[in-house]
C-alpha cells in the first residue's frame, strides 16, 4: 500500500501543479487582454479629443452672377468657420467677402462650373480666397445650399 500511496500522492501533486500552471496561464492571458483593451480605449478617447470640432455655420448669402463666357450661376453659400472670433472677423469684412465670392464665380466658365469637379473647384477657390482675405485659415468649408447653373 505504501507504493500505491506514493503513486497517488505523486499523481495528486502533478494534478495540483498542472491546475496551478493552467490557472496562471489563463490569468496571464486575461491580464494582457484587459491591458490592451484599456489601452485601446484610452487611445480612442485621445483620438476623439484630437478630432477637429465642428465649426459654426455662417450664412454668407445668395449670389446670382454671370459666368465669364455665357450663362449665369445662382448660389446660396454658407461658410463653416472655426469659432466665434471667425464669425466676428467675417461680419467686420462681409462686403469684401461677398465681393471676392462674386469675383471668383465670375472668373469661371460654364464648362468649369458644371459637374461635381467644377463645383468642388469653385468651392475650394472661394475657401482659399476668403481665407487669404483674413490672412489665416478661419474658414473650414464652403457649402452650397442652393444652386442653379444655366
Amino acid at each position: 500500500m505504501t507504493g500505491e500511496k506514493k503513486i497517488n500522492t505523486k499523481l495528486i501533486i502533478i494534478i495540483v501543479i498542472t491546475v496551478i500552471l493552467v490557472l496562471a496561464l489563463v490569468m496571464s492571458v486575461a491580464y494582457i487582454v484587459a491591458v490592451n483593451t484599456i489601452s485601446n480605449t484610452e487611445t480612442d478617447m485621445e483620438n476623439n479629443k484630437l478630432e477637429p470640432k465642428k465649426g459654426i455655420i455662417y450664412p454668407l448669402g445668395e449670389f446670382t452672377t454671370n459666368l465669364s463666357d455665357k450663362g449665369f450661376i445662382k448660389l446660396k453659400i454658407e461658410l463653416e468657420v472655426k469659432d466665434k472670433n471667425a464669425v466676428v472677423a467675417i461680419e467686420n469684412r462681409e462686403s469684401e467677402y461677398k465681393d471676392k465670392v462674386i469675383n471668383v464665380i465670375r472668373s469661371k466658365t460654364l464648362s468649369e462650373a458644371n459637374g461635381k469637379e467644377g463645383m468642388e473647384n469653385i468651392r475650394m477657390s472661394i475657401k482659399n480666397e476668403l481665407n487669404r482675405i483674413q490672412g489665416s485659415e478661419i474658414i473650414i468649408n464652403v457649402f452650397f445650399t442652393e444652386m442653379i447653373i444655366n
